[in-house]
């Protein structure tokens, strides 16, 4: 279901007086091959394997709606009472799906009443529970709201007093209250919290020196799942911040025990609160009788966490004695000591730390190789073996480091529609594609582990696509989701939805940012180890796959009329900080990001709306972005003096501008005055940078080609009469786009040529190359179209070519 989200991002309204309800889930299908109707009956799913599909079905509905504007109504405590009533345990979780989604979507309001919160709480319903905490943090993620920090603190046991009261907190409750911790207090530095939160990476996960590991069962079930949020809460509390000395953390030294926790080693002593646990509850062990003294670390569980928590904390730090951590193995010895998986994780980390180091390039991504791995993992099996190489351990090492080059490109180029980033992905996809169906290559490493590194690529690919449809990607990513069953699993088949979502995201009308927190959120939404199947949350939750909302971003300027509201065409003008450079769009358009800008200038009639690089001239811009397009004055009907701010100088009475001068001689052709040819080039920069209709500026190209050739007509042998028809035909150009009427050029034409066709076949190939010709209408005739007809303009170009 989360190619329907994504897809149907915000795209249908929705009143809070509505009651909503989820569609229903389809478990019907065709068979491969003789294309028969099979129908998965209720009693054929095994318990539980439902409920995630319909939470995921739950939150594509509410990431579909989006809040009437005229609509005083909200989605708040009143909305929640009265969804919330006489529902049945599907309903539930369907419920539970719509609230994440809603939350995720800005339709619950920040001030919903926490009494109805708590009602919804004591249901003790699991789905519930996760979407009501991960949702309200999302709502108030930075607020350092104190009221939603006790609720979600009532769901971490180490966070509660010892009362002797026995707790059962369920597992992927507590795995969401602790990432919504880091959401609450993103980017706070709040020393409490990180200090709790990395207690919670590690406890639980080690053992003694003798061996003797703390807990009742060893390793349980879904430890690495509580290591990892915990260590992604830790790393949004921190996001950004990686100089200790600023945060006063310095004492807590919390990149050296993140080290620490991702390479393993014996852990020393500790001065983390003891937190309060029983020995009954799944996924915690009670606390050891002496200090948690000579303690070896599990990093199984703790090593992914840890990676990604210095990643967001020294995120575009360009930190290099940081990033120097994330090395790649040196020696076969070496990659023993790491799993290979931990390679793509450390690749991601090292590009986050060094952004400005990322490239799209074969070079960039070889960089990140050991060169003992590039120059050997090509070689033939019986000779990797002959110089006493693993075979397997190499071949996946190379796998992991490519993915992860991969996810660091799109991460990099998210959003910004890079042709570039784009073909060089495209190209890895289709290596790796390839590879599925080798032999050799699938005795060197698993099939699903060449399907995790391709449904990598594929995200990473319509990361930097996203928004845009683009049918190169689009291509590859239907051919993948049309694979047989027992080639792609549950979650390659849930990331290449994703990466379609992404694709088309909100029908095209939002993209991806690259600011910290939606680098944080895309490191969340794709992180990539993939469920075995709907109901396996042991390395990562499932509704963590939603948050890429927090890195969408609304940047499409679409712009209509103020007298009719109809759709119009302007220009927009964006100047780039640091090197000031300015680039030239039309709407509909996608605006870079808007970190990367000094100013946004959007013409209306004949004037600029400018927005400034500043805080408040970037929050109009953004709020008018989300509304149903910028109104503005449509394109002015002619070009006057005070448009043009340019003189020419030349002997017309009382009319110094060019287009006077232009109007009074438009029978002259301009061969052998350099001064109306200087000046009128002019004027064509001018009106290109300020004229709203594309057509126009594309007429007057046209213009600039023909009718402004410094050597048009300097032929002695040329023809007299093929020289004033060019001559003719620019200046109607010309005309046709000062007045903005571009149909206006075929019909002129049309009616200049009806007595004449020998020169039309002539005329019609000169257009065709220089642009495409929309069929001209009648109606009634103006004075400046009669007055372009051809027999007049020949007329005075014979009289008068030869005196000027």
């Amino acid at each position: 279901m989360n190619l329907l989200s994504h897809c149907i991002l915000g795209s249908e309204y929705a009143y809070a007086t509505e009651k909503l309800t989820a569609p229903d889930m389809v478990y019907a299908g065709v068979e491969r091959g003789n294309t028969r109707n099979v129908t998965l009956k209720n009693e054929d799913i095994p318990g539980g394997y439902e409920n995630w599909p319909r939470f995921h079905n739950g939150v594509s509905t509410g990431l579909r709606l989006r809040h009437y504007r005229t609509d005083s109504v909200k989605f708040d405590h009143h909305w929640l009472a009265f969804n919330a009533s006489q529902q049945t345990k599907r309903e539930s979780v369907d419920y539970a799906g719509m609230f994440l989604g809603m939350a995720l979507n800005h339709l619950i309001d920040s001030n919903t009443d926490p009494v109805e919160l708590h009602n919804l709480l004591v249901r003790l319903e699991d789905p519930v529970s996760i979407a009501v905490i991960l949702g309200m943090a999302c709502v108030k993620r930075g607020s350092q709201d104190k009221r939603y920090y006790r609720m979600i603190g009532l769901h971490v046991i180490s966070f509660i007093p010892d009362s002797g009261i026995e707790l059962v907190i369920p597992q992927n409750i507590h795995v969401a209250s602790l990432l919504s911790l880091g959401l609450l207090y993103r980017g706070s530095a709040n020393r409490f919290i990180s200090e709790r939160l990395l207690a919670e990476i590690w406890s639980g996960s080690t053992a003694d020196v003798n061996g003797e590991v703390s807990g009742k069962e060893g390793m349980t079930s879904e430890r690495e799942s509580t290591s990892l949020a915990a260590a992604l809460g830790l790393g949004l509390v921190l996001l950004g911040l990686g100089n200790e000395s600023v945060l006063g953390l310095a004492d807590l030294a919390i990149p050296r025990r993140l080290k620490t926790l991702m390479n393993g080693g014996l852990h020393g002593k500790s001065n983390m609160l003891n937190k309060r646990t029983d020995g009954n509850v799944n996924g915690y062990s009670p606390p050891k009788a002496r200090d948690m003294d000579e303690q070896s670390i599990n990093t199984h569980i703790t090593a992914p966490g840890s990676i990604l928590a210095l990643a967001m904390i020294f995120m575009k730090t360009e930190r290099r004695d940081v990033a120097e951590w994330m090395a790649m193995p040196g020696t076969l010895h070496e990659l023993d000591e790491i799993r290979p998986d931990f390679l793509l994780l450390r690749v991601v980390a090292r590009s986050l730390i060094m952004w400005s180091s990322v490239e799209a390039t074969e070079k960039w991504v070889n960089s990140n190789f050991p060169k003992w791995i590039l120059k050997n993992v090509f070689l033939s099996t019986v000779e990797l073996e002959k110089a006493g190489h693993d075979v397997i351990s190499m071949t996946q090492a190379y796998l992991y480091i490519l993915a992860g080059s991969c996810m660091s490109i799109g991460l990099k180029y998210a959003g910004t529609a890079s042709i570039p980033a784009k073909d060089f992905l495209l190209k890895i996809c289709a290596m790796v594609n390839r590879w599925l169906e080798d032999a050799i290559i699938i005795r060197r490493c698993s099939q699903t582990l060449i399907q995790t590194c391709l449904t990598t690529v594929l995200i990473a690919a319509a990361s930097v696509m996203a928004g845009t449809g683009d049918l190169d990607v689009f291509r590859v990513l239907r051919h993948m989701h049309g694979r047989p069953r027992g080639v792609i699993t549950y979650g390659h088949q849930m990331g290449v939805h994703m990466a379609i979502g992404l694709l088309f995201l909100g029908c095209g009308m939002f993209t991806l940012g690259t600011s910290n927190e939606a680098l944080a959120a895309m490191l969340i939404a794709f992180y990539p180890m993939w469920p075995k199947n709907a109901n396996d949350n042991r390395y990562h939750l499932q509704a963590f796959r939603h948050l890429y909302v927090l890195a969408v971003e609304n940047r499409l300027v679409t712009t209509r009329s103020i007298f009719d509201g109809s759709p119009v065409q302007t220009t927009v003008r964006v100047v780039f900080s640091g090197t000031e450079e300015e680039k030239i769009l039309i709407t509909p358009c996608v605006l870079p990001e808007l970190t990367k800008l000094t100013s946004v200038s959007i013409a209306s009639g004949r004037h600029w709306l400018i927005f400034n690089g500043s805080e408040d001239g970037w929050k109009s811009l953004t709020r008018l972005l989300t509304e149903e397009g910028i109104v503005v004055y449509p394109p002015a009907g002619n070009l006057r003096k005070e448009h043009l701010s340019l003189k020419t100088g030349l002997n017309a009475a009382g009319k110094d501008s060019l287009l006077a001068h232009l109007d009074r001689f438009m029978t002259h052709p301009v061969n052998g005055r350099p001064e109306i040819v200087a000046s009128a080039k002019k004027f064509l920069w001018e009106y290109r940078l300020s004229c709203a209709d594309r057509g126009a500026v594309g007429l007057f190209e046209i213009a600039s080609r023909n009718w402004l050739d410094d050597g048009a007509g300097s032929d002695e042998c040329g023809n007299r009469l093929r020289q004033a028809e060019k001559q003719w035909i620019a200046w109607v150009i010309y005309q046709c786009a000062v007045h903005e009427e571009s149909d206006a050029l075929m019909e002129i034409l049309v009616a200049s040529f009806d007595h004449d066709r020998g020169h039309w076949a002539h005329v019609v190939a000169m257009l065709q190359r220089s642009f495409a010709a929309t069929g001209g209408g009648g109606g009634r005739r103006q004075p400046w179209k009669a007055r372009l007809h051809k027999s007049n303009f020949e007329k005075a170009f014979f009289s008068l070519g030869s005196s000027v």
